[in-house]
């Protein structure tokens, strides 16, 4: 008999932790090892490195998911780790793949296409929810719209933050040297994603044509 996947749920809403752990004890492919509502508790379970799989969600009271997934896959790199969360944002997306982990959800997902996708994960497979997917195609594709006429329909000041986001400053950086508030830095920004067709600085640095730029 083949051993079961000794599966932890970290999950702080009750309700949705009940019910994933109700469903995957009735399974004869999982063993729910440890159920826990933040990232504290976990790190706090004596047997965390028997685990064979975490379904973690993101946003959690205390350390996120993204930053727990970071800790354990340093520690545990064999651990794998499926995000189960509500965010469809790119950032979010792109910090969970950068920290380790093995999958993306949403929680829209079925029971059955979450239970799927974590034996898919067990076999040497990666699970996304379609959307998440797609985000991750669309976000590698070339972007035509990321031409000189593109940069050049931004202002002289959308152009400078372009700049200084280039240069890897934050928003409370690029407020600071620009001498504006934060809120119009992100009013700013808003407007250079849709002039240019994106949705993030992940985006921007890859795609950008540099060159059309000059101090």
């Amino acid at each position: 008999m083949t051993d079961k996947i000794k599966l932890g749920i970290l999950e702080d809403v009750n309700v949705v932790r009940t019910t994933l752990s109700d469903f995957f004890e009735n399974d004869t492919k999982f063993e729910v090892s440890t159920l826990a509502c933040n990232a504290e508790e976990l790190l706090e379970y004596e047997e965390v490195h028997l685990l064979d799989q975490l379904l973690c969600d993101i946003s959690l009271p205390g350390k996120s998911g993204i930053e727990l997934t970071w800790i354990l896959k340093n520690k545990y790199p064999d651990l794998q780790i499926v995000m189960f969360t509500v965010y469809e944002e790119d950032d979010k997306i792109f910090d969970a793949i950068r920290s380790g982990a093995d999958g993306y959800l949403l929680k829209r997902s079925s029971l059955i296409e979450l239970r799927k996708a974590l034996l898919d994960v067990k076999a040497g497979g990666s699970a996304m929810s379609p959307a998440i997917a797609r985000r991750v195609m669309d976000f590698f594709k070339p972007k035509a719209s990321m031409s000189a006429s593109g940069v050049e329909s931004l202002t002289d000041q959308e152009k400078q933050i372009v700049l200084l986001i280039l240069e890897g400053h934050n928003n409370r950086v690029i407020a600071d040297i620009m001498c504006i508030s934060v809120d119009t830095i992100k009013y700013h920004i808003k407007k250079i994603y849709k002039r240019l067709q994106i949705n993030s600085r992940e985006e921007l640095e890859r795609n950008l044509p540099r060159d059309l730029f000059s101090k």
